[in-house]
């Protein structure tokens, strides 16, 4: 999934659970894993010039954002604090790993599932001591991927129209509680 397969259903569900939570630290939430990971793994190929495998254990885009470690740490941090936007954060980035998971093992069928990168980082370092690898060599044809399958482009419409509505939905909450005051 991208941008709007994460946004979409993430910031729709947590609404729908949790209305009061600060929408837009919501919607970052349900993507930063990829905002961590993806520019960790590009970002150290392209500095260092080392090839698919990638670099020490940065090996594909589904690295230390993608771990249950650091979904627990945001966790355990409003466990400690009790602050609404580290929930909302922590419910965005619970969303993100769980549709990662979905989108293996829906779409992934031939790949066995103790190789899919969702389930390898999610488990990180219990299940494995490193990471999946990636299947694509470059950012080019990692971003052509989601014209090349159609359960990329449904994912992205679907999210497209389920953020649309938590938006709309988030805005007239908002503009309730404010005439309420």
């Amino acid at each position: 999934m991208w941008l709007f397969g994460h946004v979409g259903p993430g910031t729709a569900a947590i609404q729908k659970l949790k209305p009061q939570l600060p929408f837009g630290v919501v919607v970052v939430g349900t993507i930063l894993p990829d905002l961590i990971d993806k520019p960790l793994y590009y970002g150290l190929r392209f500095l260092t010039g080392a090839g698919q495998e990638g670099v020490s254990f940065v090996t594909c885009t589904r690295t230390v954002g993608h771990t249950g470690l650091f979904l627990g740490a945001i966790s355990v941090a409003y466990l400690w604090k009790k602050k609404p936007a580290l929930l909302a954060l922590a419910l965005g980035v619970a969303t993100h790993l769980t549709l990662d998971m979905f989108q293996d093992l829906v779409f992934l069928t031939q790949v066995p599932w103790d190789e899919k990168s969702a389930v390898i980082a999610a488990s990180f370092p219990f299940f494995r001591p490193h990471f999946g690898a990636m299947p694509v060599a470059t950012l080019r044809e990692h971003l052509s991927a989601i014209t090349v399958n159609p359960h990329l482009v449904w994912t992205e419409l679907l999210g497209l129209g389920l953020f649309t509505y938590a938006a709309w939905r988030n805005r007239s909450t908002s503009r309730r509680s404010k005439s309420d005051r």
